[in-house]
């Protein structure tokens, strides 16, 4: 069985190699699937994952879909180990330190500069507010999903690091961002936006720039409003 790992918390790792893996059915509420799953397996372990594209049917200049995934899907762990980032590196078979691959776009340069001019086009029209456009990028390799893990554990920053073994594909995520984390009565997120280069003084160089600090302030804002949605008594606060 493949090998699962996931974040945890203060820098430590779900690491599992018996899980069960419950899919989302195409004709089930996701809302429905998970309540499910949760009143089966109360006491277990899960990390879930859920397809928020599902819906998409993006194809690319050949034609070709992404990947197949389903709605949502559920690992129920059996047994799993917490570890540190120094005992879950010894874990995984070592490899070369860097790959030999090489990525190239699944889009047209044409294609993505169109895709921009329309964008810009509906938000001065006032249709759009924010939009996060990503284009796409293919490779091929004879790398295990475990091996591309590990080269690129230490090359990527962020705490949200995770490797989960799909029925069709291996989703591999190394993430500076958090979504959202519920404590108690306390809900958190910490969004991040901006595109600086690399080995600038981020924290620095975010608030000299305009760009910068408009599009951060921008995705904090649209939270602070989804969060006070929620709360009738108590604002939601932003601490810097």
């Amino acid at each position: 069985m493949k090998a699962l790992i996931c974040f945890y918390q203060d820098d430590q790792y779900i690491y599992s190699n018996n899980y069960v893996l419950h899919s989302c059915k195409s004709e089930m509420p996701v809302k429905e699937f998970l309540e499910s799953i949760e009143a089966e397996f109360r006491k277990e372990l899960k990390i879930v994952q859920i397809n928020f594209e599902y819906d998409n049917t993006a194809q690319f200049s050949d034609k070709i879909e992404l990947y197949e995934s389903d709605k949502a899907t559920v690992f129920v762990l059996n047994h799993y180990e917490i570890m540190t980032e120094k005992q879950l590196m010894l874990k995984i078979p070592s490899t070369l330190t860097t790959l030999l691959h090489q990525f190239s776009p699944l889009e047209q340069k044409d294609q993505f500069i169109e895709k921009i001019l329309q964008i810009k086009k509906e938000i001065g029209e006032g249709r759009l507010y924010q939009v996060n456009l990503t284009a796409p990028l293919v490779s091929e390799t004879t790398y295990t999903a475990e091996k591309i893990f590990k080269n690129y554990f230490e090359k990527f920053g962020g705490n949200y690091k995770a490797l989960l073994p799909m029925p069709n594909y291996d989703l591999i995520s190394f993430s500076p961002e958090l979504f959202l984390k519920k404590n108690q009565q306390k809900l958190k997120t910490q969004p991040i936006k901006g595109s600086l280069a690399q080995g600038s003084d981020f924290e620095k160089d975010l608030f000299k720039n305009t760009k910068e600090e408009a599009e951060l302030s921008m995705i904090v804002d649209l939270l602070r409003n989804d969060l006070n949605g929620l709360e009738t008594e108590n604002s939601a606060k932003v601490n810097l």
